[in-house]
Parts: C-alpha cells; structure tokens; sequence
C-alpha cells in the first residue's frame, strides 16, 4: 500500500512538473544575472545598466523592475553593441507614472551578449527604481 501511495505521489509530481519560471513561462527554469539592485538614471538620460551577460541561445531574457516613486521609466533588453535606449529593445515596458512592479519578456532570441537598457523619461527628477531580477528562462 505505502508503495503504491509513493508512486502515485512521483505521479502526480512528474505530471506537474518541477521548477519554471513565472508570468506563463512553461520552461525549466530561471538563471538570474542580477537580484535586488537599487539604480538611479538621471532625468532625460538613456542608459546600460546592467550586462553585458551571455544569453544561451533560444532563450528569453526576463526582468522584474519595481520603482515607487512615480517616475516616467523605459526599461527594455538590448544587444551589446546596441543603443542603450529602454525605449527600444526587447520586452519593452514603460510607465509614464510607475507605482509598483512590472515584468519584461522578450520571446526566445539568439545567443549573445544583452544589456539590461533604461530611459528616464523625466524632465527633472532622476529616476529611482529596483533591478529586481535580470536573468533568462530556459
């Protein structure tokens, strides 16, 4: 009986299935280059802030920003070598009054080097925000 039980149980785990990412990501998981970094952009200025970091190929980078201080924000993922304008990229987001956290996803892309690219879109205050995570899914 106990035998049959843990079988059933490595199952019903085998049929759920084990680690992936987030956000209707179905992969086998997360490798994050960066967690937890507090950045500050100044007003009007476009910029690399994270990377460059190797992306293996057919991959998808993610990045979780959280900025709570209402600032205007582009963040997107960008090739080394590429502009570093957030505004342009993969996974683009933006916030014309960012209060909380958001999520970027880029689809599967080449391998390469990727920067973690930003544009604060205020007149006059920088832009304070959290890299959460900067990584890719698999």
């Amino acid at each position: 009986m106990r035998t049959r039980m843990w079988l059933a149980a490595v199952t019903v785990l085998g049929l759920i299935g084990c680690g992936g990412g987030s956000g209707g990501h179905t992969g086998g998981g997360e490798t994050d280059w960066v967690l937890n970094i507090p950045h500050s952009t100044p007003a009007g200025i476009a910029e690399c802030i994270e990377g460059p970091y190797q992306l293996p190929g057919g991959t998808e980078i993610v990045f979780d920003i959280t900025d709570t201080v209402g600032d205007a924000l582009y963040v997107s993922a960008v090739p080394d070598g590429a502009s570093c304008d957030g505004s342009t990229g993969y996974g683009r987001i933006y916030h014309q009054t960012w209060n909380g956290s958001d999520t970027g996803y880029t689809g599967s892309l080449p391998s390469g080097l990727y920067n973690l690219a930003v544009a604060c879109d205020n007149f006059v205050d920088d832009c304070i925000y959290t890299v959460d995570t900067f990584g890719y899914l698999y």
